[in-house]
């Protein structure tokens, strides 16, 4: 099994995982919910914490995305929508880039004005509390929700008294509607990155934005291309070493006639 390298690796299109890492880096081998998670690598928010010996529940309404998550061997994806209500509802991807797609009428809208070109399919629609019970899910340490304006919508299917998420992680453009929904059930807005709103329940009293420096910038960390680039020179010495030594047990073996 290969070790997790001294600094860490960001994947997320924002830094979003850092950004975790800083509230929760801390706790061992938690649990995230990840709904809206698209790529499996690319500019995923849970990638590091998988690295680092977490687990959790993917889910997302694109089903071409299960078998990027099936190299993930504790995590369980579920291609699925996510809505107040189970049911069906239809979803648009979107050919500039599957990070658009939506059921949301109002954003379907705004892609249209800019004419976006799409295709359409029937998707299964669940809420999050009928998922995270068929994953046999029972604590999560953070639920990350970007669903193209369907946000509130995700919320307002999770069982809060069942289901307390540390911390919720939303990129809203109906950022408002999220907030009159955590409010009242004592979540309060602890950070604030330019996309996304970190949101901390005031019962976790060991979550705190400020442990950035010691967690983060300690630690250090790289880019998943600069990781790369950083790995490839070792790779290829490796190769090296590997051929030459195959070559001086043949030389010996000539020599030994």
């Amino acid at each position: 099994m290969s070790t997790s390298p001294p600094y860490l690796v960001t994947y997320a299109q924002n830094r979003e995982d850092l950004y975790l890492w800083a509230l929760l880096g801390h706790r061992p081998q938690g649990i995230y919910v990840d709904v809206g998670c698209n790529h499996e690598r690319l500019h995923s928010v849970t990638r590091l914490f998988y690295e680092r010996g977490w687990s959790g529940l993917n889910v997302d309404a694109n089903p071409a995305f299960g078998a990027e998550y099936a190299r993930r061997a504790r995590d369980t994806f579920v291609a699925a929508g996510v809505a107040a209500e189970p049911g069906e509802l239809t979803l648009r991807i979107y050919d500039r880039g599957d990070g658009l797609s939506t059921f949301d009428e109002y954003t379907k809208g705004e892609h249209e004005a800019a004419g976006l070109k799409y295709r359409e399919l029937s998707v299964p629609v669940r809420t999050l509390t009928q998922l995270l019970d068929e994953a046999a899910i029972r604590c999560v340490d953070f639920l990350k929700v970007d669903v193209e304006g369907m946000e509130p919508e995700v919320l307002r299917g999770l069982d809060f008294a069942r289901f307390r998420p540390a911390v919720i992680v939303i990129e809203a453009a109906r950022l408002d509607d999220c907030v009159d929904l955590l409010g009242p059930l004592d979540y309060r807005i602890e950070f604030f990155d330019g996309l996304n709103t970190y949101f901390v329940d005031d019962a976790a009293n060991d979550i705190d934005i400020h442990h950035y420096a010691a967690r983060v910038l300690s630690t250090g960390f790289r880019t998943d291309l600069e990781h790369t680039l950083l790995r490839r020179p070792l790779a290829r010495l490796r190769s090296q070493l590997g051929r030459a030594a195959g070559s001086m047990r043949r030389l010996a073996r000539v020599i030994a006639r």
